[in-house]
């Protein structure tokens, strides 16, 4: 990953801005692996830059090495190990007749930093949220507290009131992981609507105001997390979590751990991805928009 960002950063550029790419776009790049218990290793490019890990990530780098061919189809219940810079992620591909339908993923340890808390992001009274580190500190907001609804019709204002509330929050919360002090901001947001007690529609938001297509990997297991820790998600219950597109993940924990004096759980998560097309990008010598606008 590091030399691919200092000599082919021209390549990310390339795929992820627009006119080929959006802000919203994830990519993974394939590598040999170095590990021999791995599969495959991989690294993955955003718009922005790079990523050590992204569960929805690898669970679409997972399906296309599994449907192509590059990973030959373990049998069930056998994991199919990708090599990341954060370490070895194992997937299990779940089949239907033959047919892979899904992978699970396992979480590392996810831990509640502060289960509620007053955050002032401009409304007439402050909203409430939760602090949860899954991969990445999360702020965690119920969007009833501003009576909104989490839709398509709404991403604008989604994406608006999740921007505000991590700068924000980030102002008013002093977070560090106690195990990696340089794990020290919070990253992304959740706003949520609840459905039921284990159904929710989410839409997770980066400081830049990138909107997660999917429902969020390490979002889906901070949330099923959050719930388990106030005694709200028994052990082994699914938990389903949607995207404003009407995508899901299924989170469920396994295990209740602590990390330093929080409470935590390795949790699951399971979701599909589909292949979509092969393509030949092509970069013109006399294109004026080179590698992309933005």
């Amino acid at each position: 990953m590091n030399y691919f960002e200092k000599n082919l950063d021209h390549v990310r550029k390339l795929l992820m801005r627009e006119p080929r790419g959006h802000q919203g776009m994830f990519g993974a790049i394939l590598t040999e692996s170095a590990d021999s218990h791995a599969d495959i290793g991989v690294f993955f490019i955003t718009h922005s830059g790079y990523l050590n890990m992204c569960v929805h990530s690898a669970i679409g780098a997972a399906t296309a090495c599994l449907d192509t061919g590059i990973i030959l189809k373990p049998q069930q219940g056998i994991p199919v190990n990708l090599e990341t810079p954060a370490g070895i992620v194992s997937l299990v591909p779940n089949y239907e007749e033959g047919s892979l339908k899904s992978m699970t993923l396992q979480s590392s340890a996810i831990f509640v930093h502060t289960e509620e808390a007053d955050l002032d992001i401009g409304l007439e009274t402050p909203v409430k949220v939760s602090l949860v580190f899954s991969a990445v500190f999360f702020v965690l907001l119920d969007v009833k507290q501003f009576g909104m609804k989490v839709n398509r019709e709404n991403i604008p204002e989604l994406t608006q009131f999740a921007v505000k509330a991590l700068k924000t929050a980030n102002e008013t919360f002093e977070v560090r992981h106690p195990h990696k002090s340089d794990i020290n901001t919070i990253d992304l947001a959740m706003l949520y609507e609840d459905i039921d007690d284990h159904h929710a529609v989410n839409a997770v938001v980066s400081p830049s105001g990138c909107l997660d297509r999917s429902p969020c990997g390490a979002g889906t297991g901070a949330k099923t997390t959050y719930l388990h820790v106030l005694d709200k998600l028994n052990l082994n219950e699914n938990y389903v979590n949607k995207s404003v597109f009407g995508t899901k993940f299924v989170g469920k924990v396994i295990k209740s751990v602590s990390v330093g004096a929080y409470k935590g759980a390795n949790a699951t998560v399971t979701g599909a991805a589909f292949i979509t097309g092969f393509h030949d990008f092509i970069l013109d010598e006399h294109d004026p928009i080179d590698t992309g606008i933005r």
